[in-house]
């Protein structure tokens, strides 16, 4: 009878400290995702800023004649060019990690429908949290 017990006792335990692990895993899961997630808003804000400071320039550019601010302009498009390309760069590949990461994720990581709507819910939350995004 105590071999019974203590059998029951030890199977509660670990099951409750697997249970405790795999929340904390959804949350270790959920907050190195919301770190790439808050990147690439971050990374698409500052794209946006960029191309409106190259449409002002060429714009300005367009409606310039003097030599000197022509110049100066055209060395300014030329170098926000160069920061475009490197944000492309950037955004790329973080596109590719938030995508291998997210399939890991809903393939490997979390099993049922529930699980995968506690993640949504969990990734949203941390990503107002953060101020990435408003609450809705």
């Amino acid at each position: 009878m105590k071999a019974i017990q203590r059998f029951l006792l030890l199977t509660t335990l670990l099951t409750a400290f697997s249970c405790k692990d795999e929340k904390t895993n959804v949350k270790v899961l959920v907050n190195k995702f919301a770190d790439l997630e808050c990147r690439a808003m971050t990374l698409r804000e500052q794209r946006f800023e960029l191309a409106n400071q190259l449409r002002f320039t060429q714009d300005t550019l367009m409606q310039r004649s003097k030599q000197a601010d022509t110049t100066r302009l055209q060395s300014r498009l030329i170098a926000f060019n160069q920061q475009k390309e490197i944000m492309l760069k950037q955004s790329l590949l973080l596109a590719d990690s938030i995508h291998t990461s997210l399939d890991d994720i809903m393939k490997n990581q979390l099993a049922s429908k529930s699980e995968k709507q506690a993640f949504n819910d969990m990734l949203n939350e941390a990503l107002v949290q953060r101020g990435c995004i408003k609450k809705s």
